[in-house]
């Protein structure tokens, strides 16, 4: 059995929380084990909240709450085989971490992320958490964030890690690597976070840590956008009014009618007049 905790108050799109959960059951199936949730509840539950609790009770999940809101939290989490009302946080699921799992039985947590900035005040608490539970030795993995796995350094302490020439880089399948303007947002989505980030890399694109991958995709996908020029119109250069009317009169090769003629002979004699008045 596997003992999955979640905290956070970050949300998700309900398909993509339904498919990341699909997928834990996916696979402790095909493990042949089960698994329980150990959820933060809240007096007031956003979207998410609701969608995991939905999700939980349609798939008849074993599952407690924890948290300041445990002893009396929205409705939504009525069922609770059990409630830990706690305030320190950070060391309360350390401690449940240790304790609830059976022998053999493992632990890990699904973190649910406000904003991709580290230094975000409303993930403050969650980075603490995060720390304390992988200093503790437990994975913990982003639950919004494509279940990308998180490492103490780079997510935890909100830096970068430490480079390591040892360390494999991660390389993008040949079967999707394409050419720059073949990327799609389907392709991309096919890659791990990992891997989508390597691609941004390529185009030279460099994002806060913690950025998720899909702002990451739509990054790629609009790293070539620019505003179009706007189209300019260009006046023709008007030529002197003798060519003008010479221009406008010509029909088919034919010599000028008569009236033009005159025309052309009096602009002639004021500009003479007018050249004469001022010697």
């Amino acid at each position: 059995m596997t003992m999955y905790v979640t905290a956070g108050s970050g949300e998700m799109p309900a398909a993509d929380l339904k498919g990341s959960l699909d997928d834990l059951e996916s696979a402790a199936v095909q493990e042949e084990r089960t698994f329980w949730m150990l959820v933060q509840a809240s007096a007031e539950p956003t979207s998410t909240d609701r969608a995991l609790m939905a999700w939980i009770k349609e798939h008849e999940t074993y599952f407690e709450t924890y948290g300041p809101d445990a002893a009396k939290p929205d409705d939504i989490y009525k069922g609770s085989q059990e409630k830990h009302p706690v305030k320190g946080l950070a060391a309360k699921i350390v401690q449940l971490m240790q304790e609830k799992p059976e022998d053999g039985e493992d632990a890990l947590l699904l973190a649910l992320f406000a904003s991709d900035d580290p230094a975000a005040p409303e993930d403050a608490e969650l980075y603490t958490i995060v720390e304390a539970v992988l200093s503790a030795g437990y994975p913990v993995f982003a639950f919004n964030d494509g279940m990308g796995e998180i490492g103490l350094n780079e997510d935890a302490l909100g830096e970068e890690p430490a480079e390591d020439d040892d360390e494999d880089e991660v390389e993008v399948p040949s079967d999707i690597a394409m050419a720059q303007e073949e990327w799609t947002r389907a392709t991309l989505e096919a890659l791990n976070p990992d891997q989508i980030k390597e691609v941004a890399a390529g185009f030279g694109i460099t994002l806060p840590p913690r950025t998720r991958a899909t702002t990451y995709i739509t990054a790629i996908l609009d790293r070539d956008k620019e505003e179009e020029p706007a189209e300019v119109e260009v006046e023709e250069p008007v030529e002197d009014i003798e060519d003008e009317i010479d221009h406008t009169t010509a029909t088919n090769g034919h010599s000028h009618d008569a009236p033009y003629d005159i025309v052309k002979s009096l602009l002639r004699s004021l500009g003479e007049a007018l050249i004469a008045a001022s010697k």
